[in-house]
């Protein structure tokens, strides 16, 4: 089966998550992604239990280690720009130009490139400022909305990251519809902090109307008297959320709680005022359950339920092994391949990859330098020179 981007050419030069992110996707609608890395990389070993992030974000690519600041990494790397169609980075303010891989330098060598950029800030007073997710999320107003007044709290992902890559994917293919007409690349950018304001971006216009900040999101009983979390008779916690009279009457209904039921619960104003009344009754309702016995019977009356899992226990929610949700991914140095998500789109004609490789570091180095045009006793030698790296020289793939 053909995918969307089946003969699309990816230079990647990216670490962590937004840009690999975006290199990922890229792959899984069927570009060929080569991840150009540095001899020397440390970015599989990052993170707590790596290199679980690392196989995650890279998946499906192919590995070229090469020194970029050498003459001869260079030379390289022009010959990837010029069989490339797009180009992704998200390296530090500046770093490319020092490289000499600027967008105006790559276009002399590849009229027809699209060249990606994932940058902190965009243009404005703090483009040449560094920037991470989790800076961002504090800049923009997401630990403060995500968490309480007193508590400002960071996601619990790099949301930032992974929503600027699909807006730069969004981008990408626009670049691409329009290169069909015009055979023209150009420079498409997408950045963290934009991002971030997009993600807050409702919040922004509800405090303009208000004239002060909205309270944040886990603020108790701000919107529902029932829309919280809650401990099971396990000591397991769940959510419930109840914001219609329809669900309102079917839970008191199913646990038999005439005294929150008449005209003092009609309406979900009444019930808001009656909240002090209303959240010991259900917390000590719910105490009384295991949270399987109480999400089977709050499901069946069709109120909105759901477990708070750990990662492994998401693992093994219903949905998650429902066919067509996750595959697997193998990488050097694991004993067995690990499951990971595949992409969210249902297209007619299309089917999500489901098995993935993660190469190691300089795995595809040969490879893709045999491809450049180059001998095999001119890879052995930029072996040599420390210029190139491969798989079989460098151990493990770490």
């Amino acid at each position: 089966m053909t995918r969307p981007l089946d003969g699309i050419k990816v230079t990647e030069v990216s670490g962590v998550v937004a840009g690999p992110t975006c290199g990922y996707i890229l792959s899984d609608l069927g570009a060929d992604v080569v991840k150009v890395e540095i001899p020397a990389s440390t970015e599989r070993a990052l993170g707590v239990g790596s290199p679980g992030m690392f196989v995650n974000l890279n998946r499906g690519k192919r590995s070229l280690a090469v020194d970029l600041k050498s003459p001869e990494g260079k030379e390289i790397f022009y010959k990837m720009i010029k069989r490339s169609d797009i180009f992704v980075e998200n390296l530090g303010p500046g770093a490319m130009d020092r490289l000499g891989f600027s967008y105006a330098q790559l276009k002399e060598v590849n009229p027809g490139l699209i060249y990606s950029s994932i940058k902190g800030y965009g243009e404005g007073p703090c483009r040449n400022k560094l920037a991470y997710d989790f800076g961002i999320q504090n800049e923009i107003g997401l630990t403060y909305m995500t968490g309480t007044e007193d508590n400002p709290m960071r996601m619990g992902c790099a949301a930032i990251d992974i929503t600027c890559a699909v807006f730069l994917c969004l981008g990408i293919m626009a670049a691409l519809k329009e290169r069909e007409s015009t055979k023209k690349g150009k420079c498409v950018e997408c950045s963290l902090f934009e991002t971030g304001s997009i993600l807050i971006g409702y919040s922004l216009t509800i405090a303009q109307v208000l004239g002060k900040s909205p309270p944040p999101l886990n603020t108790p009983g701000i919107y529902f008297p029932v829309y919280d979390l809650f401990t099971a008779a396990d000591n397991k916690k769940m959510f419930v959320g109840i914001t219609s009279n329809g669900q309102w009457d079917r839970f008191c209904e199913e646990f038999g709680l005439t005294e929150l039921q008449g005209e003092r619960f009609s309406s979900n104003a009444k019930r808001m005022q009656e909240r002090p009344y209303i959240l010991p009754v259900v917390t000590k309702l719910i105490s009384r359950f295991s949270r399987d016995e109480l999400v089977e019977r709050l499901e069946k009356c069709k109120v909105v339920v759901s477990p708070v899992n750990t990662p492994l226990e998401a693992l093994e929610q219903p949905q998650m092994k429902a066919p067509n949700k996750l595959g697997e991914v193998s990488y050097v140095g694991l004993e067995k391949p690990l499951k990971t998500p595949i992409l969210p789109l249902v297209m007619e004609g299309f089917t999500a990859p489901k098995s993935f490789i993660t190469p190691g570091l300089g795995e595809h180095s040969e490879e893709v330098m045999g491809e450049l045009g180059y001998t095999e006793d001119e890879v052995n030698q930029l072996i040599q020179k420390g210029v190139v790296k491969t798989l079989e020289k460098s151990g493990d793939g770490k």
